[in-house]
């Protein structure tokens, strides 16, 4: 017989979507999210310019109405105990989902596309079999968009206790039912982390803007005149030229890895950029256990449908 382990949110002692559950004894639930970072400068943050925004009247909505939890024995049953860690795109997968869920409510209603993954950190390896907590709310919104923090906990055997495994912020578009970007509840913090964490995002969104800037400027004729080789590649026994290290793949996505509007799930997306990514370092250095630790920001500037090359 086949076991559904279905994926569960629960949001103010109610359930919500479906919650499977099976208990030998009480572990506990992990602590809410640590606090990130020293507090950085509040900044005017980016505002996403797209046209044909819906009108209408714009609501206020605090933090913690968004908070919602997701739990999961990741990766495949048959290579659990194993010590295998799942890849890097496995988790993106479930990363996506549970922050797709804490946008869509606060938005009040479940048309949110993904727009940008940044700072992510896989700062614990995560095997086949693990159960991986994430605690995922809406730490910054914009006029269309909502940027959702998710924090990961994976449950350790050996102490039976919750480890502090990863950190995402997702940034999503909320989208009318004209399927343009739609005006969003502004958030409402009720403690100082909660505003810290604000200002660190809205920083950070003015950082993106300028590294943004950086690469339109470096893709311009004789850009890279003026920048030498570092000394970590001087006195190697071998060199390979970037080109090849170019990998040309072609995927074909199932009808199951859409969403309702017909494009491919960000998730879905970036686990396949995973895999090329983990490609392209395995080639480059002959060694086939390269893993992905982190990423610092993937923007999808426009949907991706299965017809597209």
């Amino acid at each position: 017989s086949l076991l559904g382990l279905m994926l569960g949110y629960v949001r103010r002692g109610a359930v919500r979507g479906a919650l499977s559950t099976v208990r030998v004894a009480n572990i506990g639930s992990p602590a809410r999210p640590p606090p990130l970072v020293q507090p950085a400068p509040a900044v005017q943050g980016r505002r996403i310019d797209l046209r044909g925004l819906s009108t209408g009247n714009r609501p206020s909505k605090a933090s913690k109405e968004s908070w919602s939890f997701a739990a999961e024995i990741v990766g495949n049953a048959s290579l659990a105990g194993k010590g295998i860690r799942i890849t890097a795109g496995e988790v993106l997968k479930v990363i996506d989902l549970a922050a797709s869920y804490a946008a869509c409510v606060h938005a009040g209603h479940p048309t949110c596309t993904t727009l940008a993954f940044d700072h992510v950190e896989l700062l614990v390896p995560i095997l086949h079999g693990d159960l991986l907590h994430l605690d995922s709310r809406v730490a910054n919104v914009g006029n269309t968009s909502i940027v959702v923090q998710v924090v990961g906990r994976k449950w350790d055997l050996l102490t039976r206790q919750w480890i502090y495994t990863l950190e995402a912020f997702v940034t999503f578009v909320a989208l009318g039912p004209d399927k343009r970007p739609t005006i969003v509840p502004t958030l409402e913090t009720g403690s100082e982390e909660e505003e810290e964490l604000r200002a660190f995002l809205q920083a950070r969104s003015l950082l993106n803007e300028q590294y943004e800037a950086e690469q339109i400027a470096m893709q311009q004729p004789g850009a890279l005149d003026k920048f030498t080789p570092d000394a970590v590649n001087k006195g190697h026994n071998e060199y390979v030229r970037m080109k090849d290290t170019t990998l040309m793949l072609r995927k074909n996505f199932l009808p199951r890895a859409l969403n309702h509007l017909g494009t491919v799930f960000g998730g879905d997306l970036l686990e396949w950029m995973d895999s090329a990514a983990v490609a392209c370092a395995s080639h480059f250095t002959r060694n086939p256990h390269m893993i992905t630790i982190a990423m610092d920001r993937v923007f999808f500037h426009k949907p991706i449908r299965p017809t597209d090359v």
